[in-house]
């Protein structure tokens, strides 16, 4: 499968978006449910008022979990629970209901990327796992069905959420549950022959992509899922690979943009073969905060500029990337994400997110969306430290 590197690049063309997920921040709550609006509306216009063309998102029945679109309705009440709020439509009967609708139908975005958990439970089938696939391939063609019925112009990757995780086995995502993992191979051949046979068809706006976030040689999805696909004649549309954060210490903002950059070039690089684009699912800086044992969750206020200024290396470094040839120049690039979540079991909150107590980040929203030509801000890279040589791949979440 490996094949020399090219030596020589072509342009790009990078599109940067931010993730949409939940929110544990109660302050950043309350200022949506006094507005009376769901968690994705409200970031959906607040990235079409900086003129984002790109989003990713959620799209199943747990919504009011993941948004909060509870808060439209007539008892309003915030939901923490995944089932307390579930509804029961398809999903092309979501593509038509709200808050999906609106969404779909704003002329600013050109590109959404959503994830689609299983729709039949396929990875806890325990007959074949071939016969849990009817009902999945059944509802991805209806899903297709009602994205063709939509913007002719706008791009749709129906994917899911990190791979590694799904398959994990005793609670750990680099220990792959052999099980887990041949049911993940048929789950996903099902749904990109479903994706091929519409693009096939002439709908080549429609894409099929697999997430994962593990780069170790023993991360279940890169070194078994991917492979056993290709040896099945299966290519993914996409590959989206969630990156998190390669920060270490306080003082790593400007070398951390060349550790992501090289381990993501080391990833593209393995994934020849197995696809035919890349995409960035996730990446973030988070802030620090002194004296915190793991100094990778907060930083200081003073230490902003710091901040913008990794951003905007690392969107320099993503654009000196070399595609192998067969893979698209169009890469996808999402920022983790929009809402602060995640909170450790101090209730003290993870702050990456552009939106909270205070409202919204307008600068950090605006870094995340714009080329580094435009985000106002210069190359600035640490030449008395050896940046080059990264960080071992296995210790980047360690």
């Amino acid at each position: 499968m490996a094949t020399e590197t090219p030596t020589s690049r072509e342009e790009l063309d990078i599109k940067y978006g931010v993730q949409v997920f939940g929110i544990d921040d109660p302050e950043a709550e309350n200022l949506l449910v006094e507005k009376g609006l769901d968690r994705l509306t409200f970031a959906a216009e607040a990235l079409a008022d900086k003129e984002a063309k790109t989003i990713k998102f959620y799209l199943g029945n747990n919504y009011g979990y993941y948004y909060g679109i509870q808060c439209l309705q007539a008892n309003c009440g915030k939901v923490h629970k995944k089932d307390d709020l579930v509804h029961k439509l398809s999903l092309a009967e979501l593509v038509t209901s709200e808050p999906y609708k609106s969404l779909f139908e704003m002329k600013n975005f050109t590109d959404y990327v959503f994830w689609v958990q299983p729709v039949t439970n396929h990875l806890k089938c325990k007959n074949d796992p071939c016969m849990c696939l009817d009902g999945e391939k059944k509802a991805i063609e209806e899903l297709c069905e009602a994205l063709l019925k939509l913007d002719k112009k706008k791009k749709f990757f129906i994917g899911h959420w990190e791979g590694d995780g799904m398959v994990e086995a005793e609670g750990n995502p680099r220990k792959g549950d052999p099980h887990k993992i041949a049911r993940m191979i048929s789950w996903l051949k099902c749904r990109q022959e479903v994706v091929d046979e519409v693009r096939k068809g002439g709908a080549e706006n429609i894409y099929h992509y697999s997430e994962f976030n593990w780069i170790g040689n023993d991360a279940p999805m890169l070194t078994k899922v991917y492979p056993a696909l290709m040896g099945l004649g299966i290519t993914l549309n996409y590959i989206s690979y969630s990156c998190y954060s390669a920060i270490k210490t306080k003082d790593d903002f400007i070398c951390s943009s060349q550790t992501i950059a090289n381990n993501i070039k080391e990833v593209i690089e393995r994934l020849e073969g197995y696809t035919k684009g890349f995409m960035i699912g996730e990446y973030y800086y988070p802030r620090f905060k002194k004296n915190i044992p793991n100094p990778q969750i907060y930083y200081d206020a003073k230490d902003e500029i710091s901040r913008y200024q990794a951003i905007h290396n690392f969107k320099k470094a993503i654009q000196k990337l070399i595609m192998p040839a067969g893979l698209s120049k169009i890469v996808y690039v999402f920022y983790w994400q929009f809402y602060n979540n995640m909170a450790k079991k101090d209730k003290t909150l993870r702050k990456f997110g552009i939106f909270g107590k205070s409202g919204i980040s307008r600068e950090l929203l605006k870094m995340v969306i714009t080329s580094p030509e435009e985000d106002g801000y210069q190359d600035n890279h640490d030449t008395s430290t050896d940046c080059e040589s990264g960080m071992d791949a296995a210790e980047q979440w360690s």
